[in-house]
């Protein structure tokens, strides 16, 4: 099976079927056809200027009481140190778990990530951050600034 890996384009990420939207019309695109998922995998995250990296949160909602099963996972690449899984399970019931919730812990987890090494100064390069989450990419990109107006920090 072939992996298609784009690293610069409208859509980086690695797909198992190649669409040309994701690079068409877009500026210095780069992408490759690799063999394998993990090869694809790291080209997307340890090549260019630009660090890619991969947050999801996943989760099934409170449903007729049952306690919800929640979390999330950032990715940075292969046999990198910084991937983590994280479990919400034991959130207080005032914040309960939910899958909204889990995509952006994983947003700010990253970000969290990018703040220590800027601290530590060992950061490595820029990063962009990558979530299939819409509601996460409208809270930050859209929403935030809104919020920011209406109560300054």
């Amino acid at each position: 099976m072939n992996y298609y890996a784009v690293l610069e384009g409208k859509n980086a990420g690695v797909y198992d079927s190649f669409d040309w939207k994701d690079v068409d019309g877009y500026s210095n695109t780069e992408y490759r056809m690799f063999d394998s998922e993990i090869d694809a995998l790291e080209y997307v995250t340890k090549e260019g200027e630009i660090e890619n990296v991969f947050v999801n949160g996943a989760g099934w909602e409170y449903n007729r009481g049952t306690d919800p099963s929640v979390g999330y996972g950032v990715y940075y690449g292969p046999d990198d140190n910084r991937n983590t899984a994280v479990s919400l399970n034991d959130a207080k019931q005032l914040d309960k778990p939910s899958k909204q919730r889990s995509e952006l812990a994983a947003v700010v987890r990253a970000l969290r990530n990018v703040n220590e090494a800027l601290l530590d100064g060992i950061a490595r390069r820029p990063i962009r951050i990558l979530s299939d989450s819409e509601y996460s990419v409208r809270c930050f990109n859209e929403w935030s600034n809104k919020w920011l107006q209406e109560s300054p920090p």
